[in-house]
């Protein structure tokens, strides 16, 4: 299910956003949880002091995103850490790599409102209801509200959090679709807005993975035997070729690149041809090997492509 992402400075609203947008998907019967400082039970003091402080923050956030990161659950990541750019980026590929939607919330809210809201919850005495997890609403099960005592910043680590907001743009891949809640937004805008993120959610469409990043691995462990196969015929009819006494440098090879035979040049009617430079030894025809069975077979989309791709690889090898 999708991941959301709510982006802006300490005390900019983006808890009380985060748990009406909770409240709406509940609504609708799906399951929500809700990830922040509170939930990690992470001092926001000490998680801000420092940028290793905040570099472990970030770590224990990611973690607990991957871990409850699902298609049958919506996560709503609460976090200050969100200011960062970057971070939002990892979270984008931890989405993109299930794959499911994501969008990102940004409370602009300016710094002198977010320092006036920041004193008034330090004045607040009243414990906060805070919603971790619901289910949809078909089932019994009624989430039980923890009672937390709101946490304001200091002063000091506001401010500086807040200069180091790197504002999330529509325009950029991993942070759209981006919805902007303002503070002098009224109730219906609000709502309004809360029902298109569920909507883009829901109804949205999942982006595909990265080509970079997409993991196409042959379907049945038989064909992994067959590509292992087709390799191990390629280095056994090279340790032939050089083992020949009739061998030159600049023999060639040709083989079958759906996994047939191989022969020497000129008596096989084939695609892939490779051509030996030099003598090579078993040793480094098993180390090129091992290098391309680790870096390119994973890329491969069919077993028929295997024998090609690794004449190429042993070519490229050689060549460089």
């Amino acid at each position: 299910m999708p991941l959301v992402v709510t982006c802006g400075i300490p005390a900019s609203g983006k808890t009380t956003v985060s748990r009406k947008l909770w409240d709406a998907l509940a609504e609708r019967g799906t399951k929500v949880h809700l990830i922040n400082e509170e939930t990690l039970h992470i001092n926001k003091v000490d998680g801000y002091s420092s940028p290793e402080e905040e570099k472990l923050t970030r770590a224990m956030f990611k973690a607990e995103v991957e871990r409850v990161l699902s298609t049958s659950v919506v996560v709503i990541c609460d976090s200050v850490c969100t200011y960062n750019r970057g971070f939002r980026y990892e979270l984008n590929c931890l989405a993109k790599a299930l794959p499911t939607t994501s969008c990102t919330v940004f409370c602009d809210t300016p710094l002198e409102v977010a320092t006036k809201w920041n004193a008034e919850r330090a004045s607040d005495n009243t414990p906060t209801p805070l919603h971790t997890e619901t289910t949809p609403s078909t089932t019994p099960v009624t989430p039980t509200p923890t009672a937390i005592q709101p946490t304001p910043f200091p002063q000091p680590i506001l401010e500086s959090l807040a200069q180091k907001l790197e504002v999330p743009q529509d325009t950029t891949r991993f942070d759209r679709p981006v919805f902007t809640i303002l503070p002098q937004d009224t109730e219906t805008t609000t709502s309004d807005t809360i029902t298109a993120i569920c909507d883009a959610l829901l109804c949205g469409r999942a982006p595909r993975p990265n080509a970079s990043t997409a993991q196409h691995k042959c379907e049945t462990s038989g064909n992994a035997h067959m590509a292992d196969r087709a390799t191990l015929d390629v280095v056994d009819a090279i340790v032939r070729a050089v083992a020949s006494p009739t061998f030159t440098p600049g023999d060639s090879l040709r083989f079958d690149c759906v996994g047939g035979s191989s022969e020497t040049s000129g008596t096989s009617v084939s695609t892939c041809t490779l051509v030996i430079r030099r003598r090579v030894s078993l040793a480094e025809l098993r180390r090129v090997r091992g290098e391309f069975m680790r870096l390119v077979m994973p890329h491969l989309s069919s077993v028929q492509d295997v024998k090609t791709a690794f004449v190429k690889f042993l070519d490229s090898s050689w060549s460089s």
